[in-house]
């Protein structure tokens, strides 16, 4: 999101995070420094490598971090994200938002709902918050609108979902083709599909309203 917003440049990975964390931002991207302890001295060398000019995405860290709960310095962070152009991604997983105010420090904050959210530890998923006042709010904001072309894409998908399987439905070596609209199950599909209400955005569909999944079967081994 943050590489999407900004281009892509290497990220900073603050205080001993969760082991994923750190695995994609090393794995995706230009990479990321690593400064396990989070500590003053840290920051201190972090300052001194923007000092000489280095640029960096943004900074990445945990309030408090798991498993040490040690907090990073949230006001020093941002007051260096603010001089030298960089984000602050902030997991509050741990503090959680009742305890814990750190959209002030963000750019983002990210919280996971899988732990405590529901009670009931019956949740998977997670959020994130764009800080309004931060400096790459609209930037960011118009990345996150791209998911709200969730109709659409749906759209595109059904119809060449209906194009590929027109395509082996003729072809010599597929023995059979399995989708609903095609199944001895299409009537039950039928029954369940969206109703062409006019005051549903749903409405914007096209007229298949056949999902982007189809499987087949070919007539030889080798065919395969």
């Amino acid at each position: 999101m943050m590489m999407e917003a900004r281009g892509p440049l290497k990220s900073i990975s603050f205080g001993f995070p969760y082991v994923d964390t750190l695995k994609i931002l090393q794995k995706f991207g230009p990479g990321c420094i690593f400064y396990g302890n989070g500590s003053s001295e840290d920051l201190d060398d972090l300052e001194a490598r923007l000092k000489s000019g280095e640029k960096y995405l943004a900074l990445f860290c945990e309030f408090p971090g798991n498993p040490m709960l040690k907090c990073p310095d949230l006001q020093r962070i941002r007051r260096l994200a603010d001089t030298y152009d960089f984000g602050v991604v902030v997991d509050e997983t741990i503090g959680n938002f009742v305890n814990v105010h750190v959209l002030p420090y963000a750019d983002l904050v990210v919280t996971s709902l899988t732990k405590i959210f529901s009670g009931d530890c019956n949740v998977m998923g997670g959020a994130t918050i764009i800080n309004p006042k931060a400096r790459y709010y609209h930037a960011l904001k118009k990345v996150m609108e791209l998911d709200r072309h969730f109709v659409s894409r749906i759209e595109k998908i059904n119809d060449n979902a209906i194009m590929i399987c027109d395509i082996l439905r003729s072809h010599r070596l597929v023995k059979d083709l399995y989708y609903p609209k095609y199944n001895s199950s299409k009537d039950c599909y039928d029954a369940c599909k969206t109703p062409k209400d006019k005051n549903s955005e749903r409405t914007e569909l096209g007229n298949q309203l056949y999902p982007g999944v189809t499987i087949c079967t070919l007539s030889t081994f080798h065919g395969a």
